[in-house]
């Protein structure tokens, strides 16, 4: 809990007033480059993280993936206790190709000190290998006993879309956002795209609107998918975080459009919203947020003119941040990049792990994610970046999103309590000349 002072009430009052922020106590773990292996065609845990609080959790994690020899399709889900999230899958065609994935979900009534397991299984018997982890556990109850308002839709079955314009898939979900002002989004989708004969490639786009407006408004870039068969099943991110909304229920959605107007599914769905404020009897609080979309990536070791966050800390704590982006390769056969967020203050820098992915050729183009939690940062002012290195060849970038949100709130009192403050000020006040 963090104790911040009011020297408006202070000044009024003549007293001493303070004002408590919530903290969510995120949690993080990462898998290194070597990575984790299976052979078995049903699920095992390969790296967890640890809940700090009892309550919801929402989980984000971001991985890569490699087998060793046979053509086969890989799956990862998410556990903790009984409860499993969506399963994602992904065709790894050879032994060179690396691929990214990505998981979400919300875990019910999770126990502080219960672990959460990210699970990894394969179907052709071969040697599966996911490395290049990120795992985040995300609290959605606060310090001070507030819950974070939330939505989560988990697809149970596949939708698809032949059309060049963008329509529904089917996968949306609603909240409800309480603050008169200071109301923010931060929103997750994972997902499959499979072509259902050919060659093809889809673009997905989340959206929003509040409860009965017309319009539909995008939030995030689009990102793109190419599938090269009906057996090449991809996986496709976007990330995505709103500010500054009104009060009301919000739907978030998202929609697909096919490129050339052949079949696409989109199948194991998952979409999780998140409100990053909170209301309590004497007004509650946000959680700052940042968002920016752009079409270039800093490559490691600078010059650091990408994509780019700023975000100041008022008080100790730490900074989730994630991004998802379209990767291909510029020139070519057989490449690899990899993509990962860095840090930096005027006194700290850090990363989190990379993502690798590999690219069978300028046709190859497709989804790429990577997320982090930095922790244990002073109060300041800090930059966040998204990275991209050239591991074999050369890799375009573009239609990048990079968003995030401190762990620590920024109090707001009710227009309410100042005035009770303040009317306590008057009554101290009227007493003293009364005497």
């Amino acid at each position: 809990m963090r104790i911040w002072s009011c020297p408006l009430i202070g000044l009024i009052t003549g007293l001493t007033t303070t004002v408590f922020a919530s903290i969510i106590d995120i949690s993080s773990s990462t898998l290194d480059l070597t990575g984790a292996n299976t052979t078995a065609d049903t699920f095992s845990s390969m790296m967890s993280v640890e809940a700090k609080t009892t309550g919801n959790i929402l989980v984000i994690g971001t991985f890569s993936a490699t087998a060793d020899s046979t053509a086969g399709t890989a799956s990862w889900r998410l556990s903790s206790g009984a409860q499993t999230s969506t399963q994602i899958s992904r065709t790894l065609d050879y032994r060179r190709e690396t691929g990214i994935a990505s998981v979400a979900h919300i875990f019910t009534g999770v126990e502080s000190g219960s672990l959460i397991n990210l699970q990894h299984r394969t179907s052709s018997g071969n040697t599966l290998t996911t490395l290049g982890g990120n795992l985040i556990a995300i609290p959605l109850t606060v310090s001070t006993g507030e819950s974070l308002n939330y939505g989560l839709h988990q697809q149970s079955g596949p939708s698809q879309i032949s059309s060049t314009t963008y329509q529904g898939t089917g996968i949306s979900t609603t909240l409800q956002l309480d603050r008169a002002s200071n109301n923010g989004i931060y929103m997750a989708a994972t997902f499959n795209s499979q072509a259902l004969t050919g060659s093809q490639a889809g673009t997905w786009q989340l959206q929003y609107r509040r409860v009965g407006d017309a319009e539909w408004i995008d939030t995030g870039n689009p990102i793109d998918r190419s599938m090269s068969s009906a057996s090449d099943i991809g996986s496709v991110t976007l990330y995505s975080l709103e500010e500054n909304l009104d009060p009301g229920t919000y739907e978030v959605q998202l929609v697909g459009k096919s490129s050339e107007g052949g079949t696409i599914e989109t199948l194991n769905g998952t979409l999780a919203a998140v409100a990053l404020s909170y209301t309590n009897e004497t007004g509650g609080g946000y959680f700052d947020g940042f968002s920016v979309t752009t079409n270039a990536l800093s490559p490691v070791g600078g010059p650091y003119d990408g994509a780019q966050l700023e975000l100041r800390l008022e008080d100790s704590g730490g900074i989730f941040s994630c991004m998802s982006l379209n990767s291909s390769s510029s020139a070519g056969q057989n490449n690899t990049g990899s993509y990962d967020l860095f840090l930096t203050s005027s006194d700290t820098t850090d990363a989190n792990q990379e993502n690798e992915r590999f690219f069978e050729d300028l046709s190859d183009a497709g989804s790429a994610a990577s997320a982090g939690y930095f922790d244990n940062l002073a109060a300041g002012d800090y930059s966040v970046f998204g990275r991209t290195d050239n591991v074999v060849g050369q890799i375009n970038t573009d239609n990048v999103t990079l968003v995030g949100f401190a762990s620590v709130a920024i109090p707001e009192p009710t227009t309410t309590a100042l005035i009770v403050l303040f009317g306590g000020s008057l009554l101290v006040t009227k007493r003293i000349f009364d005497k």
